[in-house]
């Protein structure tokens, strides 16, 4: 297992003079932010760590293979997230897709979904096969595109598109 840094940062930081001489590799967006990925057994990594304990940044952990195939337990998660589940207003979507009777809105806890959620269109992601939406963390929306079975243990179902709330089986599905 490897620890990865993963910094973003205006592309006029002073930081990345640092990060340069230091040889960490930049990719220069151009949208102004640059980011780089620094694992803790990097070269550069005992100059580089001290910048970053007040600099926020992204840690994730990078398994090998042999790990992973290894590990009783794996996690999913999204790169990106498109869209909001309709509707949207005023958190509409909880009423109109969950029974919300042991619901409990300060921790979150106790929905049970008891309709398809409602996408507006079809995510402007076109690449991503595997996506989430804003506000809802513990759902994965999958292309019906997307190469291979979803695996074990997987609830599948259709979403609605909205505000016809009828469902679309054809572009994308559901999994939790």
């Amino acid at each position: 297992m490897k620890i990865n840094h993963r910094i973003a940062l205006k592309s006029d930081d002073h930081l990345w003079s640092v990060f340069e001489s230091a040889g960490v590799s930049i990719d220069r967006g151009s949208c102004g932010i640059w980011v780089a990925n620094l694992t803790e057994d990097d070269p550069a990594w005992p100059q580089i760590e001290p910048l970053l304990k007040d600099t926020p940044h992204f840690i994730t952990n990078i398994f090998t293979r042999h790990e992973l195939d290894a590990a009783e337990w794996l996690e999913m998660h999204a790169l990106g997230h498109h869209g909001y589940p309709q509707p949207e207003d005023d958190f509409g979507y909880f009423d109109a897709s969950y029974d919300l009777s042991n619901f409990c809105r300060i921790c979150g806890i106790g929905a049970v979904q008891n309709a398809p959620l409602r996408l507006r269109a079809e995510p402007k992601a076109p690449h991503s096969q595997f996506l989430q939406l804003n506000w809802v963390f513990d759902e994965f929306f999958i292309r019906n595109e997307a190469p291979g079975e979803m695996g074990p243990g997987l609830e599948c179902g259709n979403v609605a598109d909205f505000p016809l709330s009828r469902p679309d089986p054809g572009k994308v599905c559901w999994c939790s």
